[in-house]
């Protein structure tokens, strides 16, 4: 590795500098190697792997809307909390949340393993 010498900077600065020009120097030379002018031959070839994301992402979204669900139905979640607003956690609305919990996450799990079934 080369390392630029930089004067009155710390040797951690000066690892740092030279591994963001490195970085930006192999970036420059992949941007080279793509034909920007031939365009029409990757045409439609993204549209799968876009298609596998946004999959992804919506079971990410899923699963994580699940997960709050199911902390919500365990605990009481308050930005100001006062004793007199306590709710008692053994209600049937609490076990239909935590029963919707449960459906999100599975199915955002299933969403993210079709992604992957998808991308390939």
């Amino acid at each position: 590795m080369i390392y630029i010498e930089v004067a009155g900077k710390s040797k951690k600065e000066v690892i740092y500098m030279t591994i963001l020009s490195t970085l930006a120097a192999n970036a420059a030379m992949f941007a080279c190697e793509i034909d920007f002018n031939d365009a029409e031959a990757h045409a439609g070839t993204s549209f799968v792997p876009f298609l596998g994301f946004m999959v992804f992402l919506i079971g990410l979204v899923f699963c994580f809307i699940g997960i709050v669900k199911i902390n919500d139905a365990k605990k009481q979640w308050y930005l100001f909390y006062d004793n007199r607003d306590k709710d008692d956690r053994k209600q049937p609305k609490y076990a239909k949340e935590k029963k919707t919990g449960i459906i999100f996450v599975v199915i955002g799990v299933v969403c993210m393993i079709a992604s992957f079934i998808i991308m390939r």
